[in-house]
């Protein structure tokens, strides 16, 4: 098979709209300031980290699909308009190569608030719940909503899981361009912050912050314009050591290997014969909190910018998921890239 090529990302984060927003806040490393997610009276309120506003609205925002859109599909727009490099123009339209774009979206949690509060309203009162909250439930909304708006008439799939379902994604989209189904596919990661999965976490790793945003990543297999960073090597999910993800990607466990971004520390001692990535200190995007498939997107965001802008020749994104899994994917320098000051 034929490279496959990174050509575009995209990002909406708690610090900001954009891959050089999220970039700034990886590199100063300064905590955010949680904000109060809402919950049950008789339970306590538990912190989140919220994507702020825009400052302007965005030109997406009038687009129809956007109306009863809840803040997943908000954020998985912006994120994939960034990343095919139409975040700046007006409501966009159906692409010039819709049947040959695929798009793959990933999600943990999907659309959790809407979720909530059907649930809510039904049990409260059903006959007052609202029909409209409905559609937004579904996991795959944010998919059926970005395809719409994009014209997309391919192959559109929505993965469920971990944040290790985004390695499977990468999976699924070189599955299909290397068998000519596509010639790019765009893959995107949303997950938006409520009380429901701030609590969640909390009873699973306390101290943690929940947090919500998206990211895109756009890969094709001959770029017009040239490339930001080739695929090197995907380590599926599983349960390993940290040495033996690390072979798997073809990269050394020492930081001397170029830029590898090891996103937790690991937990040396093996638990019924298997080893537990945990999280610790040693977690670059540790002060954006915990946003699931979608900080698993920012970490292969930040490994493929890095490389990009030349900071290194190649790195690996190591995403580690639920009940010890982890995999990864190496992206190397291009033979012919372009530097891209947005990133």
């Amino acid at each position: 098979m034929r490279d496959v090529l990174v050509v575009g990302l995209g990002a909406v984060s708690p610090a900001g709209w954009g891959v050089a927003a999220l970039r700034a806040a990886i590199a100063s490393g300064a905590p955010l300031t949680p904000d109060r997610a809402d919950s049950p009276a008789h339970l306590p309120t538990l912190g989140v980290h919220r994507v702020p506003l825009p400052g302007l609205r965005p030109p997406w925002a009038g687009h129809p699909r956007m109306r009863r859109a809840g803040a997943i599909t908000r954020f998985a727009v912006a994120a994939a308009l960034e990343a095919l490099g139409l975040d700046s123009e007006g409501t966009p339209g159906p692409l010039p190569d819709a049947a040959r774009t695929g798009l793959v979206f990933c999600t943990m949690t999907g659309g959790v608030v809407c979720s909530r509060r059907f649930h809510q309203e039904a049990v409260q009162d059903p006959r007052t719940a609202s029909p409209l909250l409905f559609p937004e439930t579904v996991f795959n909304a944010p998919a059926s909503h970005l395809a719409a708006i994009l014209g997309l008439t391919g192959r559109v799939q929505t993965e469920v899981g971990d944040p290790t379902c985004l390695i499977q994604a990468f999976d699924t989209a070189l599955l299909w361009i290397g068998t000519n189904r596509v010639d790019r596919c765009l893959i995107v990661a949303a997950e938006e912050a409520d009380w429901l999965t701030a609590h969640a976490l909390a009873l699973r790793y306390p101290g943690r912050v929940s947090a919500e945003g998206a990211g895109a990543l756009l890969l094709a297999r001959e770029p017009d314009d040239g490339a930001l960073a080739r695929i090197g090597a995907v380590a599926p999910a599983a349960q390993r050591p940290e040495a033996a993800l690390m072979q798997a990607l073809g990269m050394a466990t020492g930081p001397a290997d170029g830029g590898t971004i090891n996103p937790r520390q690991w937990d040396a001692r093996p638990r019924g014969g298997r080893h537990h990535p945990v999280p610790g200190s040693g977690d670059p995007l540790a002060n954006l909190g915990e946003a699931w498939a979608a900080g698993a997107a920012w970490r292969m965001i930040e490994a493929a910018a890095s490389v990009a802008r030349g900071e290194t020749v190649r790195a690996g994104a190591v995403v580690p998921g639920l009940y010890g899994r982890a995999g990864g994917v190496r992206f190397d320098a291009p033979e012919s890239g372009r530097q891209d000051l947005r990133l």
